[in-house]
This record gives structure tokens, sequence and C-alpha cells, in this order.
């Protein structure tokens, strides 16, 4: 028995030495946060608080939790503790009951029960400032927050109106470069919340009255080895000598001693009692309680006894029952911690400070009585008793600790009394019953996400005298209608009322001098915003997502805009930016689609990176004199901007500060600018005119570069879709990358002079002939160095002979429509073009049925065109498509830009921001659906197996079967879905319901749908064979399929723990599977 109890204990050592650990230093004192999101099962976050460690965990079986201490200068091992965790457990609460030094740090361990090897990457914690506890970092203000899918943990308040399963909707049609927010969810808080340090009690001795042998371990939970008892009746014979290195231990005892004058017995019945006078000693994971592991089904602390130890009754989770004495003053740290089947306790007067943890994960715990006489609710009291509904908190009570109440998610109600004068970090985190809270006046402080993820609270009524309200403190009081904030409030943190989405208005009183970002960062329905005359800033991320602010009024003392301060503000209209603004941030404006018209100051000096990226509606930019800098992408997407001048002084601008301005045909430079210039026509060069930087992308039809040019920058004409044809001069040298990338419709090139140095990629996705001297040796050395993404046909030319020779227009050509007319402009003059105007555009747009009009008609010699359409064939809600000469007619979908054409519009389209928005968009646009009617899409309508299979058939490419044979008696030739069924067939992505049987209007199961999306890839082998969802089998037809899916990011199932497998696929649902499978991977 010693030698396996020595090579386990070896072997776990070992095991704690060697892990590999995502490791993250946090300063503080005797106490850090560690967190790793990214796992979804296993460790996911440690905390140490006063000498106990909170860890939270997700396991799919039992697992050993093992933490670690150790001194930081020596690496010595000075404190661990250890506990069995299950499936349906997600937090635990160890002790460590040892004083930490200033300096250490600690790791935790999710280890199999068998044979101790590790389950999963270990989670480490550092703590490395002996100071007094640091307030959280602030969040910088130069990235914006995720949207609602956050927090990802399983106690965590999930957003009721958003499925967690599209926990980050993407925008796929916007680039993801660096300008993306890379803010976390919420603002990070380095160290978890640290109470005042109580004195270190010491740790329980051996049993003082009972000499300990040294050879045996003192397990007593451990079934004993000794011999069993020889008949009375029978003469025994002489034991044979036992192995001096495995000695016997003694049987298991029903008494003992517990304090120096204190002793315990255990009846039958599984009563504990404890007799006598005086404390009793305090227990810890190393040195447990002498009854620990034994079934304790009830326990009587008799009159004499004046305190429980810590840990006394750790984890009796049969115990349903406890009779405290009068007589007890102090009940000491996690004392019933695990407790599960304790439903109600009554502390006993005399009782004055509830240590931390003593109710911890008491998951039944429903009635708790606390004396008047108690002035303190220690750190995580109750922590996660998730059944107490609601609890009177004594008028003698001045501080509740941090989270104290943490997870309490079925308490209702709680009266604060007015003497509190300190709640605690995450002291009533996720107590989503909370309905209504009175914050007493005695409070100065409200603490970070004291009341975060209260999703139940309807009203936030900050009493006067609070002067601070710290980081997160009411984020995700998602029914919170109001919110009011008192002029003593001089300091309020990082978003601090984030995602309260049913605030409709708020003002903030002048006395606030101390604004963080994000403060009101998706709050939805905030349309009114008062903010005082005096602050100096709007804070990053201020106003992110705050999508019903239509109108807004800068306090003429602000000077700068933070990074993403109104980002995703999609019904800001109007704002003005005073004159002392100085800054822009980046991202500042970021997705004001219906922004009109803005004026920059001349105050302002510099407008950050992609300020203004997709504001769709700003039609009217003014810059005045005293820009000096603009960002990159800073006007990317302005789709509306037809034209824009730079003053004179700006001097520095960005890569792609116009890039996607389809409707940008200008941009002037004021002749003072000692940096730019700008070209007769309004392409954009240096001062000296010798490198092109920005050709305007509205522009159509041909450009002639100005003569004088040498460089072609970077990027000068990305994105140039109506540009058709270019002609360079012979002053060329050098054309640099990405040049022309995505000219979709240029065609053609006319080089003059030597053959310029051309970067490899300076032709990215360009499908063009170059046309250059034919007689020019130096092409030889151009044409052989140059490679390209796109396809570049280099033809030999003699100028002078050939200049009539340059193609005439080509491609598919955007026009406008009115409803009675569609016209066009930028055409070739006197050229003749066909129009074709079709109802459906997932097939075949020449189809006899779909076929709404057809006609031919000439350019004008501006290039202008109109046809006349009857009345019936109205362009509003058909597909046209033109084609020009020399053009074949190919069926199919060409997608429209936006609103420069006819397009179909449903009544039922998720707003944009929403997590089904871009999939639906992209299958309406790529021909994988066409909707239910001409008018909706029904997103919440269930998906059929017919459906389902089509479309993933479409998003394929429509690919012909290669048989005909059909073994299904329910798929007839002729039917829409008949070739998409064959075809999943063919390639193993479904055999039906039966031998015979398709069940093509059966709706499709979510298991059915990711099964789907695995045969189709090829049922690639998921990194990992475990799963999260308690109702996902690994031997289910879908255990793979599911685990794929998670792990590329298609779905992230109904909950952390349940995917529902058999649960009807949305429409919506199934286009973003698609969606991700297909355009996000």
């Amino acid at each position: 028995m010693q030698k396996r109890m020595i090579s386990v204990i070896l072997c776990l050592t070992l095991l704690i030495g060697m892990l590999p650990a995502a490791v993250a230093v946090v300063p503080g004192m005797k106490g850090g946060t560690s967190t790793n999101v990214g796992n979804s099962e296993g460790l996911q976050d440690l905390t140490i608080e006063d000498g106990i460690a909170a860890v939270r965990f997700a396991v799919s079986e039992d697992a050993e939790l093992v933490v670690a201490v150790y001194e930081e200068e020596s690496g010595r091992q000075i404190a661990s503790a250890k506990t069995t965790v299950r499936p349906s457990d997600s937090t635990a609460i160890l002790p460590l009951d040892t004083a930490l030094p200033q300096n250490f740090h600690a790791e935790a361990f999710l280890l199999s029960p068998n044979d101790y090897t590790p389950l999963c990457e270990s989670l480490r914690v550092e703590v490395n400032e002996p100071t007094l506890p640091t307030e959280p970092s602030e969040p910088t203000e130069t990235t914006a927050p995720t949207e609602p899918s956050e927090p990802t943990e399983t106690t965590a308040p999930t957003e009721p109106s958003e499925p967690t399963e599209t926990a980050a909707p993407t925008e796929p049609s916007e680039p993801t470069e660096t300008a993306a927010p890379t803010e976390p969810s919420e603002p990070t808080e380095t160290a978890a919340p640290t109470e005042p340090s109580e004195p270190t009690e010491t740790a329980a001795p051996t049993e003082p009255s009972e000499p300990t042998e040294t050879a045996a371990p003192t397990e007593p939970s451990e079934p004993t080895e000794t011999a069993a008892p020889t008949e009375p009746s029978e003469p025994t014979e002489t034991a044979a000598p036992t192995e001096p290195t495995e000695p016997t231990e003694p049987p298991e005892s029903n008494s003992g001693t517990c304090g120096e004058n204190l002793t315990w017995t255990l009846d039958e019945n599984g009563v504990l009692t404890i007799s006598g006078t005086g404390d009793m000693y305090n227990y810890n994971s190393n040195n447990k309680a002498p009854w620990f592991g034994r079934t304790i089904n009830a326990a009587v602390i008799e009159d004499g006894v004046t305190s429980i130890g810590s840990e006394a009754f750790n984890s009796c989770s049969h115990m349903t029952n406890v009779t405290i004495a009068s007589s007890v003053t102090r009940i000491g740290t996690s004392a019933f911690t695990l407790c599960s089947g304790l439903t109600d306790v009554v502390v006993p007067f005399g009782v004055t400070n509830l240590e931390g943890g003593v109710f911890g994960q008491c998951g039944n715990l429903r009635s708790v009585t606390l004396p008047e006489g108690i002035t303190s609710i220690g750190y995580a009291t109750f922590f996660d008793c998730n059944k107490l509904a609601s609890i009177v908190i004594p008028s003698s009570v001045t501080s509740i600790g941090g989270v104290a109440f943490f997870n309490c998610n079925k308490m209702t109600s709680i009266s604060l009394p007015d003497g509190i004068t300190e709640i605690g970090k995450e002291a009533f985190w996720n107590c989503c019953k909370l309905e209504s809270v009175k914050i007493p006046s005695s409070l100065t402080k409200i603490n970070e996400k004291a009341f975060y993820g209260c999703s139940s609270l309807t009203d936030i009524t900050i009493p006067e005298g609070v002067t601070s309200i710290e980081a997160s403190a009411f984020a995700y009081c998602s029914k919170a209608e109001s919110i009011t904030i008192p002029s003593s409030v001089t300091r309020i943190g990082a978003a601090a009322f984030k995602e309260c989405s049913k605030v409709t208005s708020v003002s903030i009183p002048s006395s606030v001098t101390d604004l963080e970002g994000g403060v009101f960062s998706g709050c939805k329905l905030l349309a009114n915003v008062t903010l005082p005359e005096g602050m100096d800033k709007i804070p990053g991320s201020m106003f992110y997502n705050c999508s019903e602010l239509r109108s807004f009024t800068i306090p003429a003392s602000v000077t700068s805009i933070g990074d993403y301060a109104f980002s995703r503000c999609f019904g800001l209209r109007t704002i003005s930016i005073p004159a002392g603004v100085t800054s822009i941030g980046k991202n500042a404006f970021d997705q004001c689609e219906i922004l009109n018209h803005i004026t920059i100051p001349s105050s302002v000096k510099t407008i950050g990176m992609e300020a203004f990226r997709w504001c769709f509606g700003l039609s009217d930019i003014t810059i005045e004199s005293g820009v000096s800098s603009i960002g990159y992408g800073a006007f990317d997407r302005c789709r509306s901007l037809s034209s824009i001048t730079l003053p004179a002084s700006v001097t520095e601008l960005g890569e792609k500060t116009f890039s996607n301005c389809f409707s940008l045909t200008a941009i002037w430079v004021d002749e003072g600018n000692e940096t730019y210039a700008s070209d007769e026509s309004g392409v954009l060069l240096n001062k000296d005119k010798t490198e092109l930087i920005c050709y305007p992308v509205g522009r159509t039809g041909a450009y002639e570069i100005p003569a004088g040019v040498t460089t072609i920058k970077s990027k000068a004409f990305d994105g140039c879709t109506e540009l058709t044809s270019l002609m360079f001069p012979s002053s060329i040298t050098n054309i640099e990358e990405y040049a022309f990338s995505y000219s979709s419709k240029l065609t053609s090139l006319y080089f003059f002079g030597d053959g310029p140095d051309i970067n490899w990629a300076a032709f990215d996705n360009v499908d063009v002939t170059a046309y250059y001297p034919a007689e020019n040796s130096t092409w030889e050395k151009t044409i052989g160095t140059i490679y390209s993404f796109g396809k570049v046909k280099w033809v030999p030319w003699t100028p002078e002979k050939d200049a009539q020779a340059a193609p005439a227009v080509r491609g598919l050509h955007t026009g406008k429509a009115d409803g009675s007319t569609v016209s066009f402009s930028g055409l070739t003059g006197g050229e003749q073009y066909v129009l074709i105007m079709a109802k459906d555009k997932n097939g075949d747009l020449l189809a006899p049925e779909n076929l709404l009009y057809i006609a031919q008609g000439a350019a004008d010699a501006d290039g202008a065109l109109t046809f006349a359409t009857a009345p019936r064939e109205s362009a509003e809600n058909a597909f046209v498509a033109l084609y020009g000469p020399g053009e074949s007619v190919q069926p199919g979908y060409q997608p429209c830009d936006g609103s420069n054409c006819p397009g179909r519009v449903f009544s039922d389209m998720p707003v944009r921001g929403d997590w089904a928005h871009d999939p639906i968009d992209w299958a309406i646009g790529g021909g994988v659906t066409n909707g239910t009617s001409a008018t909706t899409f029904s997103p919440e309508e269930g998906c059929t197996r017919a459906q389902v299979v089509t479309f993933l058939w479409r998003a394929a490419g429509q690919p012909e079967p290669t048989s005909s044979a059909n073994p299904f008696a329910d798929v007839k030739a002729g039917q829409y879905y008949y070739k998409a069924v064959l075809w999943a067939v063919e390639h193993g992505i479904t055999n039906g319901m039966s031998a015979t049987e398709f069940g093509p209007d059966d709706t499709c199961t979510r298991a059915q749908i990711v099964t789907f999306l695995w045969r189709y890839e090829g049922k690639p082998a998921p990194s990992r064979t475990r799963n999260s969802f308690a109702d996902v089998s690994t031997g289910s037809y879908y255990g793979s399929a599911v685990l794929w899916a998670v792990e590329h990011g298609i779905t992230n199932g109904m909950s952390a723990t349940e995917f529902c497998p058999e649960n009807t696929c949305t429409r919506a649902q199934v286009v973003t599977f698609l969606y991700r499978d297909v355009v996000n991977q």
C-alpha cells in the first residue's frame, strides 16, 4: 500500500513539473488570474484569492483537478490542492490554506483519474509584484469590443436574442485587414479581485491524542488492507511476518479528536457530532478532516464549540442538515464548500464574519439565515449556489466580498442595507434572475463586474454618494431600460454599461471627469445621449454598435474622438465635429452606413485608419485645411462619394484611402499642396506628377496616363472594376505590386518606349492583353522576369500601324433602374448592346419561364443607352445583364453593385450586423437560393432535405451528375432537386432515408446538415476525439461531423453543452453553415 501511494505521489509530482502551460503574468498581491478562453473543453480560468484557488473548466469525463503553488525564486512547491471534477461541474473552489509569499506562481492541471496523464494543456498564473491590489488595467482605445456573443464560458450570461452558435457573425464583404477590431469582448482585467488578507490559520495537526504510525500513510479514505478477523472458534495460526515496506493500516475509526478539547463521533446513521469546548482544527487538502470521505448525512455542532475549522466539512456531499450551536463565533474558510446536499443553514448569533468560500458551490442551498451582528460576507461565500433564490442581508453588514454571490442564477431579489460601504468585484456576477436591487447610499464605489450579467434587472439607479462606477459594473444587464447617474459620480470605467441593450436614453452629469472606453458599447436601442460640456474626449468604443443613435452633439470642449467611438452606429445620419477636435481615431465612424455628410474642421490634424470605412451613404465630405495625415483606408467603401478635395495641408495619405469608392470619379488637390497634385481629370499624383498614386475607382472606360509619369504606385488601380484599357507613356519605368489588382474589366494595356520594371504581383487577379513595342529589345527582360497571379498575354505591336486595333468595351455593365427604364453610361459610342432582364437569378436567365425582357440598342456618341420597359416588366425586382460587342450571352447570375442596379430585397431579411445577414446575402447573390417568394426569405422556416442538397449543389457550381441512375421512388426527373440528389448520392453526401426513399420533404436536422457538409469535404478526421456536447455521442453517425464542424467554426452548438442534433435546421442556419464552410474556410 505504501509503495503504491509513494509511486502515485511521485508520478503526480513529476507530471506537474513536466506539463506544458499556457502562461499569463499577472500583477497583484497573493492573488492573480489567468484565462485561457481558447479551450471549449479543458481549463478555462484560474484565480487565486486569499489562499483560495477558483478554477473554471469543462470536462467530458471524470478528472482529477490539481492546483500547485511554487515559490518564484526557488521553484519549490509550497502548497497544493486536489479534487475530483465531473462533466456536470464547471467551477471548483480549492482552499490552499497556506500563507502565500509576495512572488509565486501557480499551475492548474486536469489529469486522468486512472494514470494521472494530462487531459489538456495546464493553465498557469504568475504573481510577481509585492504591491497592494491594483486597479484593472484600462482597456486600450485602439480596439473594438466584439459582438454580444460573449462571454463564452458556460457560467457566463448568454444573449437570449441571438443563437449561441452564431457567436461572431463575420462580415464576408469586409476585408480582414489590420483594421479589423481586435479588442477583447470585454475590458480585460489583469487581476482578480483581492480581499483583505485574513490572519493565516494554523493547519490542523494530525490526531494528537493517538500516536501516528510512521510507516503507514495517513490516508483516511483509503480502504484498509488489514487481514480479515479470524474466527474465534478456530485455532489461529501464527501470522506470516508482514513486509516491512507495506505495513497494514489501522481500521477506520468512528471517533477521535478535532481540536485540543474537541472530540468527534460518527454514528451508524451518518450523524457526525462535535463535542467539547474551544476551537476546531483547521484542515486543508494535505491534512483533511478525519471524517473526510465518510458518508456524513448530518452534523451537530454542540454547545461549547467556538469555531468550525477551515474545510471541516468540505465535499460532504451527502450532508443535508447541519446544526450549529450558538457558542460558535467563527466559521472557517471553505468550511462547507461543495456540500451539495445542504438545503438550508442557520448561522448563529456571535458569528461576525463569514470567511472565504464558506458555502461555495453548495448547489442545493435554498435558504440561509444570517444573524444581526455579522459585519462581512467574505470572498466567494455563496459562489455558484445556483438554487439560492433569496437572502436577507442583516443591517450590520458593511462589506460583501468579491464573487460572494457569483452565478447565483436563481436569485430574484436581494436587499442591501444602508450601512454597506463595499461590494467586491464580480459580487453578483451572472445573477441573471435578479430583477431589482437597491444600491445603498453608503456605497461610494461600485466595483468591476459587480452586477455583470444581471440580465433581468430592469432599472439601474445609482444613488447620490457613489463616486466611481468601475469597469463592466453593469455590463450585459440586457433588460435594463433606464440608467440614472447622480452628480456625485466622477469616474465611469470601461464598458460599465456595455450591452444594456434596452436602454434608450442616458445623461452623463458634468461631475464625470474620468470616462473610459466602451461605456455604452452594444446599447443597441440607445437613441438619446447627453454629454456634459467640459469633457475633453470621446473615449474609444464609447458608442460602438449603438445602432439606434440617429444624431449626436459632441461637446465643444472635446479635443479627440477615440478609436471605434461611433463604429457600427448604423442609424447615425448626422453629426457635427466641433472646431476643437484635433484627432479622429481609427474606425471612429466605421460602418455608419447612412451618415450622409461630414465636415472635418481645420483643427483636426489626423484622421485615423479606416475612420469612415463602410459609410455607404457618405456623399459629401469637406476636409478643411489643417489636416495633415489621412490613414489607411480612411474612406474605404464610401460608395456614394463622387468627388473629394484634399486641402493644401495634407502631407500623408495611407494606402487604400479611397478603395472601393465605386462612385468616386475625381480626387482633386488644392494647388497649394506641396506633396500631392491631380491631373486634369481628377487622378491623384505626387507633386511633380511623376508618380500615379490613386485612380478613382468610379471612373469608367479607358484612361491615358499623363506623359512624365514614371511610377505606378502600389494599388494605384486596385479594384477599378469599370476600367477597360490603359495607355502608358514612354516615361514609365516602374510598376509596383498590386498596381492593377482586381481591375476585373481591364482587358488591354498599350505600352510605348522601353520595358519598365514590373513587380511580379502587379496584375493580381487580372486577365489582360498587354501590347508592347515589337522592335524594342528591352521588353525581353521585362517579360522574362515577370510573374503574375493574373493572366497576362504579351503581344508585340507597332503603335503607328495598330493604333485602331484596341478592342471595344467588354464585360457586363452596371446600370440604373427607375421602374420603367433601365439606363447605362460609359459605353462605347455607336456599338450595339443586348439587354436581358430575368426574374430568376438562380437558374437560366434565358429560360422562357424566367425571361422578362430582351432588347437591343446602340449607345449614343456619349456612351449612353436607355431601354424602356413595359409596366409588367418593371426593373425594380428583376435581374439585369447587358452584353456588349463580342460578348457571349451566358446564362447565370451576375451580381450587381448595391444600390446602383436592380436587385431583390426581402421584407424579412435580417438587418446588417445580424448573424444571418451576410450568409443570406451571399446565398442570394451567389444563386444558392432565391427565397421562398419574391419578397420573403423565411429565415426561421425549417429547411427540407431537398432544399439542403440543392443549396449545397448550387454552391458547388451545379455540377452535372455522371449517372442518371435514380434509386429513389420519391425523386422524379424534372423536379428542381433531381440533379442535386443524384449528385449528392454519387459523392457519398447522402444515401437517402432508405434504399428507395430520399424523403425530399422531410425537414433536415442539425445533425444531418453538418454530416452533409462533412461528407462533401471528404470526411476529414477531426483533430480531437472528445466533444463538450452531452447530446452528441462519439459513436453516432454524426459524431465526427459535429467535432469537425466545431473545429472549423461552422457551428458552436446551441449552448456550451448542447448541440441539439435532432432539432430542425432553419433556412437561416443552413445558409450560415454553408457560408462558413464554402466562403470562410
